[in-house]
């Protein structure tokens, strides 16, 4: 497993609206999956999941209206996993997880899932 890793900046700055990070962003997204890039396909994910995890409510519901709930959900998974244990650099420390596992994954797997991995990381793992 890669120790440092080069991590894939996200298309938009922090300055923009959350409309124009979302269409900058989704893009790339259907690029990664149509070429079969797993570990981009989940950063690019992981990057939606925080768009609309930081903004207000009001603009998560317009920002729905931009993206098919397939992704929404999957995307906010991405990011609740990948949040906890270091961003988008622990992505590419993965080895087969794919973007539709996460997808699979029901409320109290992913409830258990990320206590188990705040459990590790305060055992130093």
């Amino acid at each position: 497993m890669p120790v440092n890793v080069v991590v894939t900046p996200p298309p938009f700055t922090e300055l923009q609206d959350p409309v124009a990070c979302l269409t900058l962003t989704y893009p790339f997204l259907f690029l990664a999956i149509q070429y079969r890039q797993r570990i981009e396909t989940l950063v690019y994910a992981y990057y939606i999941g925080l768009i609309f995890t930081h903004s207000t409510p009001a603009q998560r519901r317009a920002l729905q209206n931009l993206i098919t709930k397939h992704y929404y959900l999957t995307s906010i998974k991405v990011y609740n996993v990948f949040s906890v244990c270091g961003g988008p650099a622990q992505i590419y420390r993965t080895n087969t997880l794919k973007f539709g596992d996460i997808r699979q994954l029901k409320t109290e797997e992913m409830g258990q899932l990320i206590e188990d991995l705040r459990s590790l990381l305060e055992l130093g793992f």
